[in-house]
């Protein structure tokens, strides 16, 4: 007896690949402090289940000399550390037959936010002729640091038609006669890396006239009460408008 023995085809076992990148990564968004960058994974071969880590990095203008962050979310938001840099996310792909890595560009350079006042300006001191006002810049939103230009301001009896008073542009401000019956406003500009922004004080009372001098505390003399000897008179504390010039009078009086 002829007995013929018949195999049974058995399915070949499946090929698995390892991860591998065709198109880099992305980010999207705007490279600016404050807002949100998106990245995407890009387009990637594989046998899956494959599983993705992501780690944000900040570069140099040119995208070179990178230093790893401690973001690794699918979106980061720029910091004021960031202005000046570029940004690139590295993508880690991984299976059970490997791990590949990709790397997206890198965004155009992180810009700040110019200034913007927040709480306008301030001005502080007594509203007479020869007194000295002092201003505060106020509040302002944007990246920092700030420098601060001051630039005061004569204003009509509303508080309108302010033209700037040539030269006064210290953060302090003497009052002048010329300043009689008008208003005075500061105007603060700040200017950082992005650009400047102006916040203006409201104005002052009116400028009344320069205050007469108060003795606040009464001169005295010092010396020995003898014949032949010199007495000196300390001129005492005044209150008034700078700057105060003083006049001598000697008087002899009975012994009440």
């Amino acid at each position: 007896m002829l007995v013929v023995a018949l195999g049974l085809g058995l399915p070949a076992a499946a090929h698995a690949d390892a991860p591998g990148n065709e198109t880099p990564p992305t980010i999207t968004g705007s490279p600016r402090e404050g807002q949100l960058l998106t990245s995407a994974t890009g387009t990637w071969t594989g046998t899956a289940p494959l599983t993705f880590k992501r780690g944000w990095q900040r570069c140099d203008r040119d995208g070179l000399d990178c230093v790893a962050l401690p973001a690794t979310g699918e979106s980061y938001t720029a910091v004021a550390q960031d202005v000046g840099s570029t940004l690139r996310v590295k993508l880690e792909g991984r299976n059970a037959e490997g791990v590949a890595y990709a790397t997206s560009a890198q965004t155009a350079i992180v810009t700040g936010n110019p200034p913007n006042n927040t709480n306008a300006p301030t001005v502080s001191g007594s509203t007479r002729s020869g007194q000295l006002l002092s201003g505060k810049p106020g509040s302002w939103a944007g990246t920092q640091p700030f420098a601060y230009e001051y630039s005061w301001r004569r204003c009509d009896a509303e508080g309108a038609a302010c033209v700037a008073i040539p030269g006064a542009t210290a953060q302090t401000y003497r009052l002048t006669d010329a300043d009689r019956d008008a208003r005075i406003r500061v105007r603060v500009a700040a200017t950082n890396t992005a650009g400047t922004g102006e916040g203006n004080s409201a104005p002052t009372a009116t400028i009344g006239p320069a205050e007469p001098p108060v003795a606040l505390v009464a001169p005295s003399l010092s010396g020995v009460l003898r014949d032949g000897q010199l007495l000196t008179v300390d001129n005492g504390t005044w209150s008034g408008a700078a700057t105060i010039s003083y006049k001598y009078s000697w008087w002899r009086c009975d012994a009440l």
